[in-house]
């Protein structure tokens, strides 16, 4: 019996160190990723996107176009939108914030959007009340 005991010993010692490795990583991910969007909320700049396309299912994106340092930039948006929702966006403009570091566009569609990057909008328009929101 205590033969079995040291057998199961060494099995113990390697899955605690494999565990705590992985507790490391998901730590470490989790501080790049919150640097990340402290540098995104810093460093963004306001640009306008018009959406000109989508697409669902397996890969859900949201294509933009949007003017940067005098050039037209074509990207996969980010959005608090419902993906189910996107069909409506298509040809409409909006305020998004766009870092060039991250190579990251984020739209600013509802007012919590503004308030959470600290922007105050001019206003939130008809159209987005009357077809995006509740």
């Amino acid at each position: 019996m205590i033969e079995d005991l040291r057998i199961k010993e060494p099995n113990t010692l390697v899955n605690r160190n494999i565990i705590i490795c992985f507790a490391i990583l998901a730590v470490l991910v989790y501080v790049m990723e919150r640097k990340k969007w402290a540098n995104f909320k810093e460093e963004g700049k306001l640009v306008t996107a018009k959406v000109v396309d989508y697409t669902l299912g397996k890969n859900n994106s949201l294509e933009v176009l949007f003017d940067y340092n005098k050039k037209v930039y074509k990207k996969y948006a980010w959005t608090s939108v419902e993906a189910y929702k996107w069909s409506r966006l298509v040809g409409h403009s909006f305020p998004a914030l766009y870092t060039e570091d991250e190579d990251v566009i984020m739209l600013l569609v509802f007012p919590e959007d503004f308030k959470k990057y600290n922007i105050k909008p001019d206003s939130i328009p008809v159209w987005v009340r009357d077809n995006l929101m509740y």
